[in-house]
Formats: structure tokens, sequence, C-alpha cells
């Protein structure tokens, strides 16, 4: 009788490698597009981040008949919640902006975008056209029906929180009577659309 003599394979095919490559070459095209815009997502959970707070805030002091705000500190890139406790505020919590977002407030080191008006929800400015220039609020107070006012209880328009990434640029802008919007600056068409 004869015995068969089984080769064992040592290694894998041309076929097995190449059909390996292509699987990661497919899942690499995925993936890198997913990484390159990581900034722009950074820049847009930040913005929907603020609003967030802003509409807690605002909801609060409905709920709990106390005036609320949202205060930015653009040199450490963050926003807290406050509570009016009798004639002081009573920081609620602090969050940050993400990692590469900072806050623009028209300074050399974080300017607005050339050429760039009012974010669409900040145009009550006194131009209709929207030809004003933009500013950041740096505090959002909401009185205990959820209006949007300034310093001294009077109610206020023109609320408006711009961010960069350095390249692109997302503004939040609060209505007199507390309505939230989110806008992404089109450096194309010169205008701010709602992402």
């Amino acid at each position: 009788m004869r015995e068969k003599i089984v080769k064992q394979k040592k290694g894998f095919s041309i076929l097995e490698l190449l059909v390996v490559f292509f699987i990661i070459l497919i899942l690499s095209a995925i993936a890198i597009p997913q990484f390159s815009n990581n900034s722009y997502t950074n820049l847009r959970t930040s913005a929907y981040n603020i609003a967030n707070r802003i509409n807690e805030a605002k909801f609060r002091s409905i709920n709990q008949i106390t005036p609320h705000q949202l205060v930015i500190d653009t040199s450490l890139g963050t926003f807290s919640e406050n509570r009016k406790s009798g004639s002081s505020w009573t920081t609620l919590l602090t969050d940050s902006l993400r990692q590469g977002v900072s806050f623009v407030d028209g300074s050399s080191t974080n300017p607005f975008p050339s050429g760039a008006s009012a974010a669409d929800g900040a145009k009550q400015c006194g131009a209709i056209s929207g030809t004003c220039s933009p500013t950041l609020t740096t505090t959002i107070s909401f009185n205990t029906n959820g209006l949007a006012v300034d310093n001294n209880g009077i109610p206020k328009a023109n609320n408006s929180i711009y961010i960069s990434d350095g390249k692109q640029y997302f503004a939040i802008t609060v209505s007199l009577a507390g309505g939230v919007e989110v806008w992404y600056y089109d450096a194309n068409a010169n205008t701010w659309l709602r992402p």
C-alpha cells in the first residue's frame, strides 16, 4: 500500500494576502475621512453643548422661579451655569470647549471670519440686512419667565456666542424670547447657515 504523503502548508497564499490587503484598504478608506473631519466634529459638538447649557439655564430659571445665567470665560475656554442666590450668583456647573476649539472674541488671537456679518439670529442689532459686526456675549441671563435679560433685568436681544477651531466658525444665538439657534459660517457663500 502506498501511503499518501501530505504536505503541510506553511504561510499564506498570495490570494489570501491580497484579500486581506484589500479589506484593510477599504476599512482605511472609510476611517480616514472620519479622522480628518474630527476638528469639525469637535466644533459642532461644542456649539451644541453650549446651546444645550443655555436651554438648561432658561428652563431652570422658569422651573425654579429663580434667575439663571450662562457665563463665558474666553481665557479659560469654559462656560458656567449660575443661579441667583440673594444678591450673588452660585455656580452650578462648569463645562469646557472641546479640544482645539476656542471662543471668538474679535481679538487678534481669536478674530471673527474676514468680512462676516453677525449670525442670522443676531441680526436685530440695527441692520435688517445683517451687516452689523459680530460681538461676543459673555453673559446670557434669564429671568423667571425665561426671557433673555441684561444685568438690570431688562429684556435683551443680540445674544451671540462665537466659537472656532481656527478654520471654521459656529455661532450660538439667543433671541429676546430665549430661543436658541446654532449657526455655521460658510466662507464660500459668506453667510451663516444652519448645520
